[in-house]
């Protein structure tokens, strides 16, 4: 096995990942995304969650 430079994937290319912290409380946060505004941001306009286990995405 060879060792691949940061970033390097076996069969994608480059790979980037990005992460900040939210000047916000988690619980905030994630009422925040639950909503249909925030769902809206991350999904697009109408996008619905389904909180059950196991339910089908998209």
């Amino acid at each position: 096995m060879t060792a691949r430079p940061t970033g390097l994937t076996e069969d994608a290319g480059r790979q980037i990942g990005v992460s900040r912290t939210p000047p916000h409380l988690a619980p905030v946060v994630r009422d925040f995304i639950s909503r249909s505004e925030g769902l809206a941001l991350w999904h697009g306009p109408g996008a619905v969650l389904t909180p059950e286990r196991g339910a089908p995405t998209g």
